[in-house]
């Protein structure tokens, strides 16, 4: 049940305010810096073997942003869901000077629909076919160079434009073609990460909807290169009180000195959490209302995976000196 989300940990994805370095635009609403503009996106679906999926890509004039629409079905023949994308082949900028090891692409993205899992952002770069590449996905002969990752849109993007965050070390070139599940992932082979001269001649964008049925609805404002995450966070938790119909739970991560907090939704997100955690998550107490902050922790920034938003509070500087010290007498 947990198994295609505990996949998804190699790619965690932070919905947060970035600073980066260097930013260089790849697709905006008007173009910026030889930027493709979202106009130029069009909607494509599984016409291979049957594909039954739809899809329809739109402009928002008034607010300056694209808009998917689509439904992923299954393919009859493959018995398995098929996909729906948006993108766009063209001229894009060179972005090899946004290439880091800690850099990544960045989608500025809302969902109506953020709790499906598979979202996914593709681009295509020194490949010989754009998009014979972006079908074969390296398992057809030639058809190396599509780097595919998978993200996710956390709760607080359903109605307002958030920033998601995915590392050039998600990305992969080798994925099977009929489910775009990674084969071959970047920590396994370097030889499928891209890099710097990838980033320089990028051809191909595209953001799907693949692999798990469904009804989707995604914004697209604007995507990125960055070379560094550079993460500025929030100066407030998102979890630290719960309203409505969610449940605080908390949870010790002894290993990592972590401590994580979330507002959670039904037993589905409990499990999750659950999951997450390593088994460790607990509702809190009434008694004990701050779990993370009681226990000498400092919040340092709120993570978004899967459809689930989680505050992580590191150790202390001050509690981590004094065990030092502690440690060195």
């Amino acid at each position: 049940m947990f198994t295609r989300k505990a996949t998804l940990a190699t790619a965690v994805l932070a919905a947060v305010s970035l600073a980066t370095s260097i930013e260089i635009p790849l697709v905006t609403y008007d173009g910026d810096q030889d930027s493709i503009m979202l106009k130029d996106f069009e909607a494509l679906v599984d016409p291979v073997m049957g594909g039954q999926s739809t899809g329809e890509w739109s402009m928002n004039e008034t607010a300056s942003f694209g808009r998917l629409d689509a439904e992923v079905k299954d393919v009859p023949s493959l018995e398995a869901p098929g996909f729906a994308t948006a993108g766009a082949l063209g001229s894009y900028p060179d972005a090899s000077s946004a290439f880091g090891d800690d850099g990544g692409i960045l989608l500025t993205v809302k969902s109506s629909t953020y709790s499906y899992t598979g979202y996914r952002i593709s681009f295509a770069a020194g490949a010989s076919s754009p998009s014979y590449s972006c079908a074969g996905g390296g398992a057809l002969p030639f058809s190396r160079g599509c780097f595919k990752a998978d993200f996710s849109v956390p709760p607080s993007g359903v109605d307002t434009f958030v920033d998601v965050f995915v590392p050039y070390t998600s990305f992969s070139d080798l994925w099977d073609s009929a489910t775009g599940d990674q084969t071959t992932t970047c920590a396994e082979d370097t030889d499928v990460c891209p890099t710097a001269d990838s980033l320089g001649s990028l051809q191909y964008l595209e953001v799907w909807a693949e692999g798990v049925d469904g009804v989707i609805q995604i914004d697209v404002s604007k995507i990125s290169a960055v070379s560094s995450s550079s993460l500025v966070y929030g100066e407030e938790p998102c979890c630290a009180t719960c309203s409505g119909n969610t449940t605080h739970y908390w949870a010790l991560d002894t290993p990592q000195n972590e401590c994580a907090e979330a507002c959670l939704t039904g037993a589905v997100q409990q499990a999750e959490f659950w999951v997450l955690t390593g088994g460790k998550g607990l509702p809190v107490n009434l008694t004990d209302p701050t779990p993370c902050a009681a226990r000498g922790f400092t919040y340092s920034r709120t993570d978004a995976f899967a459809g689930l938003e989680m505050d992580k509070w590191v150790e202390s500087a001050g509690e981590s000196e004094q065990e030092e010290e502690e440690s060195l007498e």
